[in-house]
């Protein structure tokens, strides 16, 4: 049995950090929304920046303009007229974490940074959220898509496989100052999923599962 990530307070210590690799066929029919009150659309980044100063959706208008200017797409969801969760599309190599970055395949597109306000976490939204965003964003001629959840977040990886996710393999890396090692299974390397580490240093990117 793989061992589960280690705390955040450990993975600071360590630089330990242990994902699951999961894909889901973009052609496969997706059901009705079963929440009518949620409203999935595709943010234009004017549009994602009128909610820039709302502290609680955890928004850096740096990151998001960084992440529109490389070609990512970002699909909202709203309850009447508020945004409440968001996901982030890529279609390419994309930033994890300072240095870190993740790179997918040319067929692949990256679902990352899935976020959903706090007084709506735990209600069994995270599933839904993953099947009808995935709906709303545009394949650009991608056929699967590929992200990865932490893997000990049991309820992000239970609302991804209940949205048709499967595990595919388990990637990680170690990172030290003085080094770095990025390492996957199998699985994960047939997928096209990596770890990779760049040069420079570039704003930080948070991932914020939903579901937590």
């Amino acid at each position: 049995m793989l061992p589960r990530s280690p705390s955040p307070w450990l993975r600071r210590a360590a630089g330990l950090y242990l994902t699951r690799v999961l894909t889901r066929p973009l052609d496969i029919e997706t059901p009705p929304p079963r929440r009518p009150e949620l409203r999935y659309a595709l943010l234009a980044e004017r549009e994602l920046l009128d909610w820039i100063d709302d502290p609680a959706l955890e928004l850096q208008a740096g990151q998001a303009s960084a992440a529109y200017a490389k070609g990512d797409r970002c699909v909202g969801v709203f309850q009447a007229d508020s945004l409440v969760a968001y996901i982030w599309f890529a279609f390419g190599p994309t930033q994890h974490a300072g240095r870190v970055w993740v790179d997918v395949p040319r067929y692949a597109r990256y679902s990352y940074k899935a976020f959903l306000r706090k007084d709506l976490r735990g209600k069994g939204l995270g599933n839904e959220i993953y099947l009808q965003a995935g709906r709303v964003c545009p394949a650009e001629g991608r056929t699967v898509g590929i992200t990865y959840i932490l893997t000990d977040n049991v309820p992000s990886i239970r609302a991804a496989q209940k949205a048709g996710w499967r595990t595919v393999g388990y990637a990680g890396y170690l990172e030290k100052s003085d080094g770095f090692v990025a390492f996957r299974s199998p699985g994960a390397l047939r997928a096209g999923f990596r770890f990779f580490r760049v040069g420079r240093p570039g704003p930080r990117a948070r991932f914020v599962p939903v579901a937590r």
